[in-house]
């Protein structure tokens, strides 16, 4: 019998209204009690364009749905916000280009935390045999969570947490930068704090793989710039030489397929030129290291939009519209009668 009840976190952009949809049907068609399931969705933009992608939506899909107030905010940002008004025992981060393709993906998840309490469960992606792809992403993402030694890292889009865990640790999301990969600070903070990390590919969700291999070395940029950043705020400040080294740990060591290596390379050369020229930076004099500050890094989608916002974000607990989900069973309608 089905007795843990998973909050369902998802941050959704304008671009993506076709891979929301997929997603939600997903979620409804799960072959778990609906009374045990909340689904959260935060619009990452403002209300109008919230307004014209909701309307696009098969009305059922929203049934169901606790929906975040609407304004653009740092991906960081909007998981904090899930996490604040999440209460099941489970949080579940789903991205919104992926869907869950196994119906009985909840029960199986669910057993996975009772088996391995206190535990943080990672999954992997699944291709999108639609898609005209080499599903390079993918493999990517998949490779690096599979050669990870330490065993904290997870893909942001398919991982879940024991809320309770999550917030008796105090360690939250970077809501200053907004890049992808943003939730491997949140998992090292944790892992550090001697919280456990169990990863299968039983929990998989299939996931669309950007199509262009510039978009993908894009993000390999921006990544590497903005973990310069963070490793910047943690007060590590690598030397050349120890940038030097790890360039050739992680790339030239490694036996990775062509595409991989470009990524990783990309990536390295990022953060190593971003580091090497906040080292520089502060040899300067105050008065001229004012002028060369560089402005703060934004990766968001929705960039042109976080400035503006964040002036206006409501430091309190976000605004939600809730609706109840019909239960499958009228006569399970309270859990506690199970």
């Amino acid at each position: 019998m089905h007795k843990t009840r998973i909050s369902i976190g998802v941050v959704t952009i304008r671009e993506r209204l076709q891979g929301l949809r997929r997603l939600l049907k997903s979620l409804h068609t799960q072959e778990y009690p609906k009374e045990l399931i909340q689904i959260i969705l935060v619009p990452n933009m403002d209300s109008r364009e919230w307004a014209l992608l909701s309307q696009a939506l098969e009305s059922e899909f929203l049934i169901g749905v606790q929906i975040l107030e609407a304004h653009a905010r740092v991906l960081g940002a909007a998981r904090n916000e899930i996490i604040d008004c999440a209460d099941g025992e489970v949080l579940l981060l789903l991205d919104d280009d992926c869907w869950i393709e196994d119906s009985r993906h909840l029960s199986r998840r669910s057993r996975l935390h009772e088996l391995h309490p206190e535990t943080v469960i990672g999954g992997y992606y699944n291709d999108d045999a639609s898609v005209a792809s080499d599903h390079f992403y993918n493999d990517l993402c998949n490779t690096w969570v599979e050669m990870d030694p330490q065993g904290w890292k997870c893909l942001g889009g398919n991982t879940s947490y024991p809320l309770e865990v999550l917030k008796n640790s105090g360690a939250r999301f970077n809501d200053h930068h907004a890049y992808g990969g943003n939730e491997n600070i949140l998992n090292l903070k944790l892992w550090k704090q001697k919280i456990r990390f169990y990863k299968t590919r039983s929990v998989s969700v299939g996931h669309q793989d950007p199509s262009r291999f510039s978009k993908v070395l894009k993000k390999a940029v921006l990544q590497g710039r903005a973990r310069a950043h963070e490793d910047r705020d943690a007060g590590d400040r690598p030397e050349l030489r120890s940038l030097a080294k790890s360039l050739f740990d992680k790339v030239l060591k490694k036996k990775r397929p062509l595409k991989h290596l470009s990524y990783y390379l990309l990536g390295e050369i990022a953060y190593f030129s971003e580091s090497l020229s906040e080292t520089l930076t502060e040899t300067l004099p105050e008065s001229l290291r004012d002028r060369l500050k560089k402005p703060k890094i934004n990766c968001n989608p929705v960039k042109q939009m976080v400035e503006s916002a964040e002036e206006g974000q409501n430091q309190g607990h976000p605004k939600a519209h809730s609706f109840s989900l019909p239960s499958e069973n009228p006569a399970t309608e309270n859990p506690a009668a199970q």
